[in-house]
């Protein structure tokens, strides 16, 4: 114990913390290669990394993501709190408390004013730091939109009556989903629909007009470098954009991935109801390997509230997420009030560290 160390990496080169990456994988739940390391923390240069270390070895991580987020009508740097881990052997020492904050000192001498993550341990973010804790506060929905094979049903069961109800169980509430969502979404009007941006600015005045509507809406800045390192180059997840276009103006866009049997909807922002009715019947009807559509976000917002609603009426159930309570705090003595208001935070899968959704 009387040689721990806290290091902050200079040097964020997978070639020059291969030691690190080596012990991430046996730690985290997702895959941690030197690809995957650089996208993650070698793309921007604000980005920090701290360790702990015992006697050259290492027992503790702690990382901070530079995001940059638009909150009213401003600007904000912040930084998504990852990487948390600390040795079984170590804990109940405040030995990762120290380390949590001068990760924090780091990443608040590079400009960021707000802190932010996700985390199953509510008691030592709201107890230990001081911040705001909001368990519960996102939700996940998700609806059956294809019909579920004999073959799948049977997998995992020994009982033939108990595949039949499971195949006929899963093929009515499908059936069901196709049934309400012709219904709800027969009045949807015809949109363009693209691969790409027409104009590579147009997701910047789409939010801005989004803004216009909601004055105190907290969003992602959605800018060109922010959408390349998130969404194009991301190594983890094969993501495909759609951007849907009315009279030469955008009105919404998706960004999804195909994961095992479950189309994963990381974004689906839209400017109106049609948009919204045209996106979802859009995603309904893509063909792939999956039986299921699946979101995830705060749903206090009310455009979030808005998607889980149409799901809804679809067949969809909405459901906690307790394995990521959201949780922020404010530095360089930042009064930001609209900070307090839930409804406010516009949180989708996009806020996720970009290995499942």
């Amino acid at each position: 114990m009387e040689n721990i160390d806290f290091v902050c990496l200079e040097n964020l080169d997978a070639a020059q913390n291969v030691e690190v990456i080596d012990y991430l994988k046996n730690v985290l739940g997702h895959p941690v290669n030197e690809q995957i390391w650089n996208w993650e923390f070698n793309t921007n240069n604000n980005t920090v990394f701290t360790l702990l270390k015992d006697d050259k070895k290492i027992i503790a991580t702690q990382s901070m993501l530079p995001i940059k987020l638009n909150i009213g009508d401003d600007i904000y740097s912040t930084a998504k709190s990852e990487t948390s881990y600390l040795e079984a052997g170590y804990r109940g020492k405040k030995l990762f408390e120290k380390l949590y904050e001068f990760a924090i000192e780091n990443i608040v001498k590079k400009g960021s004013v707000v802190v932010w993550g996700f985390t199953p341990a509510v008691k030592a973010w709201r107890n230990n730091f001081q911040f705001n804790v909001h368990e519960g506060l996102v939700k996940y929905i998700e609806i059956q939109t294809k019909y579920y094979s004999f073959s799948t049903a049977q997998k995992n069961s020994n009982s033939f009556l108990s595949v039949l109800i499971k195949y006929v169980g899963k093929n009515c509430l499908t059936l069901i989903s196709k049934t309400k969502l012709l219904i709800n979404l027969s009045k949807a009007k015809t949109i363009n629909v693209y691969d790409e941006l027409v104009n590579k600015n147009d997701l910047l005045y789409f939010y801005k007009s989004l803004r216009e509507e909601n004055k105190k809406l907290i969003n992602i800045e959605m800018n060109e470098a922010y959408f390349d390192w998130r969404i194009t180059k991301n190594p983890a997840i094969k993501y495909s954009t759609k951007f849907f276009y009315e009279s030469n103006k955008i009105v919404g866009y998706t960004v999804y991935a195909i994961n095992n049997d479950r189309l994963m909807i990381a974004d689906l922002t839209y400017k109106n109801t049609i948009a919204l009715k045209h996106i979802i019947k859009y995603l309904s009807n893509i063909k792939g390997e999956f039986t299921r559509l699946y979101y995830w976000g705060n749903d206090s917002c009310h455009l979030n509230n808005n998607i889980f609603s149409a799901f809804e009426k679809i067949g969809g159930k909405r459901k906690e997420d307790k394995s990521r309570n959201f949780i922020y705090k404010t530095f360089n003595n930042q009064n930001l009030n609209s900070l307090t208001d839930l409804k406010n935070w516009y949180i989708n899968g996009l806020w996720t560290e970009g290995f499942y959704i």
